[in-house]
């Protein structure tokens, strides 16, 4: 006899395209594509989780941890599978940093960007990301400006 159901084999890919639209003052509509890799079953539903920034978030039943008065920058290395290598550069203002480990300790970026004389203080910490990681720095001594880093 087949089985009535079967779990997939691993979890689905996140969607390969993600659109938002105003839908009215209080709404918005989501549209989404396929997923590159579903995972070994149909993915027949998603889950999209929000919250909103700034000082009405709170009103709004938002996270008061998401106001800040400093700016926080996130940067991501990522890959598939356990095969990540390689280093990355960060720039502020014509300035960059050597090159960076992929998997780069949280306090090795921070005094890699501490020297970056336009930069000022910063705290930066690390948390794994599948099989990469996401470092969240957050510049101290300024705010508002928007894309403090880039690639290069």
């Amino acid at each position: 006899p087949e089985p009535r159901f079967e779990a997939p084999a691993r979890p689905p890919d996140p969607p390969g395209a993600l659109n938002l639209f105003a839908a009215g003052r209080t709404a918005l509509q989501v549209a989404f594509g396929p997923s590159r890799d579903e995972g070994g079953a149909q993915v027949t539903h998603a889950k999209l989780a929000w919250d909103g920034v700034g000082p009405r978030a709170k009103i709004g039943g938002g996270s008061s941890s998401l106001y800040s008065r400093v700016e926080v920058q996130r940067i991501t290395t990522y890959s598939r599978y356990r095969d990540l290598q390689g280093s990355f550069k960060l720039a502020f203002e014509n300035h960059a940093t050597g090159p960076l480990p992929h998997d780069a300790a949280a306090d090795v970026v921070e005094e890699a960007l501490e020297a970056l004389a336009p930069v000022g203080d910063v705290t930066v910490t690390r948390e794994e990301v599948g099989y990469g990681h996401a470092w969240y720095v957050t510049f101290e001594a300024a705010a508002g400006a928007d894309d403090w880093l880039r690639d290069l």
